[in-house]
């Protein structure tokens, strides 16, 4: 098996306390990640499952437990192109394991999450505002870092993000549209509107799109409703630094709606 692999490296800061009276001692190692570029199919080492939305549902060959996202894309300079995908490493962002070029045709092989926030029913069992911001504040934490390695999110929508049924929340990338970012914007002088539409069309999903129907007593707080008006007309900075954040909780609080929305999709409920 030929192969290629590239490799990101970086610096981590690591601080040891030596003792509670002396300042601890600062030491700086190199982190390298590998992402592996194969010459072969990636069908020689994973089995089909089925077709989804965003790539092929696929098994590795041999652990029938690793399940994996395969999505199919064209690159004229791979190696340029993996070196990027290796520089997309955050807990907000669903993983990349390998990259395989076979027959002029390149195959991304990312982490599988099998819930959209589609299938939460949002239209159906409104969400409440600690789940909301809870929901943002984990996407804005996948698209600051995206941001932050100038590549583009102005191709992000709501159908990248993904969800697991322990809760994780994760931007699911699109190979065909990570690309660097020529109009570069800063957190602080960026719009949210235009350079995150993703951003703004999942609030504007969840909270704008019932506020017309919402009785008095039951309109959104003061603080969603500023932060509303910021995502109109703010920055990114100003966003991630709004009170209404302060209200995000832990993801794994939503497992119970995740799973809910997940067997509804699915057209029945677990029985265990």
């Amino acid at each position: 098996m030929k192969s290629v692999k590239v490799v990101l490296s970086g610096s981590l800061k690591l601080s040891q306390e030596v003792s509670s009276e002396i300042v601890p001692s600062k030491t700086t190692k190199t982190v390298k990640r590998f992402l592996r570029v194969l010459l072969r199919n990636p069908w020689d080492d994973y089995d089909h499952v089925m077709h989804l939305d965003q790539g092929i549902l696929a098994i590795r060959k041999g652990s029938s437990f690793k399940i994996v996202s395969v999505q199919q894309f064209e690159c004229p300079e791979i190696l340029q192109q993996t070196r990027m995908f290796a520089s997309i490493q955050h807990p907000n962002v669903a993983s990349i394991y390998d990259v395989y070029c076979h027959e002029e045709k390149q195959f991304m092989i990312t982490e599988h999450l099998c819930v959209r926030i589609s299938h939460l029913q949002i239209q159906e069992h409104e969400l409440e505002e600690w789940e909301i911001a809870t929901i943002i504040s984990e996407v804005l934490q996948g698209v600051v870092h995206i941001s932050s390695l100038r590549i583009s999110c102005k191709e992000l929508s709501s159908n990248n993000i993904g969800m697991s049924l322990d809760g994780e929340l994760k931007l699911v990338l699109d190979p065909n549209n990570i690309k660097h970012d020529p109009l570069y914007e800063s957190p602080r002088t960026s719009q949210v509107l235009l350079d995150y539409p993703i951003l703004a069309e999942i609030i504007e999903e969840m909270m704008l799109s019932s506020y017309h129907l919402a009785s008095d007593d039951d309109r959104r707080s003061e603080e969603a409703l500023s932060f509303l008006s910021c995502t109109l007309s703010g920055s990114l900075e100003s966003l991630m630094n709004h009170c209404f954040l302060k209200l995000a909780a832990s993801p794994r609080r939503l497992i119970p709606r995740i799973r809910y929305g997940y067997e509804i999709s699915r057209g029945g409920f677990l029985l265990s």
